[in-house]
């Protein structure tokens, strides 16, 4: 599984690796955007 975005040095390239059906990441300043913070509980 890549945790990383793949950055290509050539303008074309192939990669044989497989990755997981769901895997997703995202990069938000919630602060900064919207002036908001959020809050959820992580255990039950």
């Amino acid at each position: 599984i890549w945790h990383e975005g793949v950055f290509p040095i050539e303008e074309k390239s192939s990669f044989q690796g497989r990755q997981g059906k769901v895997h997703a990441r995202v990069s938000i300043d919630l602060q900064k955007e919207f002036k908001k913070y959020i809050y959820f509980k992580t255990s039950f």
